[in-house]
């Protein structure tokens, strides 16, 4: 079962994080709010800037599956690889929410590089038009305000996109079940209700998550340095021919 919270601040990896729970009146769960962080600073951790948004998406028609997002969650990473130069990198976490209507919805966080995507404007209107061409698709709802930019070391951008990104995490509108499944299908508690990426954070020289402070240079050197450790310990010039055929990396 997964562990629900009350709290206004929770503690992850050493950070004390604002969590939106109206004042403690509302839950939210912590395995959701863990992977929102983690997100966020495996991108900063790459990235010295990063743009993060939001925006909700709601689905015309219920689905036992997340396809639609999936679906929908592609074609805007393809559009921003496209279109913008050294962003191959994206992060994102959604959540599905379902409540009195019959049909879900979701709402969605991603972060791109901010040093070369410095506004949404682009990209929300690629979304219409994918929601648009979508049949199961309505048009999203872009709230105002509905981005961040947060400087590697910002604490205080950092927590405002972590709280305003904590929304996705309340357990309220995740586990409805009044849809009725049909043969094969699965009733929506049993349909994952969040997913993301795993973003891999660049490490500094001591193989820690690279923060402000950290020296570039020296995580490069340290990464280069790692590349050529072998399981043995042993230089490729001393290994036998068995040796050599074990994988680089324990």
């Amino acid at each position: 079962m997964r562990k629900e919270i009350f709290d206004e601040v929770i503690e992850i990896n050493g950070k004390k994080l604002p969590v939106n729970t109206a004042s403690g009146t509302k839950s939210c769960y912590v395995e959701m709010l863990t992977a929102i962080e983690r997100e966020m600073t495996a991108m900063l951790s790459n990235d010295r800037k990063v743009l993060m948004f939001r925006f909700d998406i709601h689905v015309k028609e219920y689905t036992p599956d997340n396809k639609v997002i999936s679906d929908c969650l592609n074609e805007v990473k393809k559009f921003i690889k496209k279109n913008y130069k050294d962003c191959e990198r994206i992060g994102y976490v959604w959540c599905r929410e379902q409540q009195t209507v019959k049909h879900q919805h979701y709402h969605v966080f991603m972060m791109v590089n901010g040093s070369k995507i410095d506004n949404t404007f682009k990209i929300f209107e690629e979304i219409k038009k994918i929601s648009d061409k979508t049949p199961l698709l309505a048009r999203p709802h872009i709230a105002k305000n509905s981005y961040t930019m947060v400087n590697r070391g910002d604490d205080d951008a950092f927590n405002e996109a972590f709280y305003r990104a904590s929304y996705l995490a309340k357990t309220r509108t995740k586990g409805y079940k009044g849809v009725k499944p049909k043969k094969g299908e699965r009733v929506l508690d049993r349909v994952n209700n969040y997913n993301g990426t795993n973003i891999k954070p660049r490490l500094n020289e001591h193989g820690k998550i690279f923060t402000a402070g950290d020296d570039y240079k020296k995580a490069i050197a340290a990464k280069a340095s790692r590349s050529k450790q072998t399981t043995t310990g042993k230089p490729l010039r001393m290994m036998t021919d068995a040796e050599r055929q074990l994988p680089l990396f324990g």
